[in-house]
């Protein structure tokens, strides 16, 4: 007749088993399961052409008035950097094969410094004791950002909620 586990060395092995199981089913599940994915972008959507030759440097320069709160904003360069086809465009690069190819992070990263430098303009002006809503282009710089708070990227999508709420204090 068997003799009773008096140390539990079989229930033990039980456990170990099920939980290496369980292990093996989470690796598997990690490897093989892919969240939904945003479509990538069809080059044959996006402008004719990139922005003028420079458009980093115009920008970058833009960036930095909005985050000093200036009154001297070119504001038609900033709704340009909100135009995330025409980002597509100006990041667009040749593959080997020939195809072109939009490179979609660093024209969503021109747009998201875009959108962190509004909030930092709107706030620099608020300390100042200014009112935004001077601001002739400012509906328009609204108008733009809403599609960009409707976007599948959620980064993106978050930017642009904070934006708008920052400009409607």
């Amino acid at each position: 007749m068997a003799e009773p586990d008096d140390n539990g060395f079989v229930k033990r092995g039980f456990y170990l088993f099920g939980a290496m199981a369980l292990l093996v089913a989470v690796v598997l599940g990690i490897i093989f399961i892919k969240p939904d994915q945003p479509e990538p972008i069809d080059v044959k959507d996006l402008p004719a052409h990139a922005s003028k030759p420079g458009w980093k440097i115009r920008y970058n320069a833009t960036i930095t008035l909005l985050r000093r709160g200036s009154a001297q904003v070119p504001w038609s360069i900033v709704r340009e950097m909100l135009d995330e086809k025409q980002q597509l465009k100006n990041s667009e690069f040749q593959r080997p094969d020939g195809r072109a190819v939009a490179d979609e992070a660093q024209a969503r990263s021109f747009v998201i410094a875009t959108l962190k430098a509004l909030v930092e303009w709107k706030r620099r002006l608020a300390e100042a004791g200014m009112n935004i809503d001077d601001v002739k282009a400012l509906s328009e710089i609204r108008a733009d950002i809403e599609p960009l708070a409707k976007s599948p990227i959620p980064e993106l999508q978050r930017h642009a909620l904070e934006t708008q709420r920052a400009l409607v204090k």
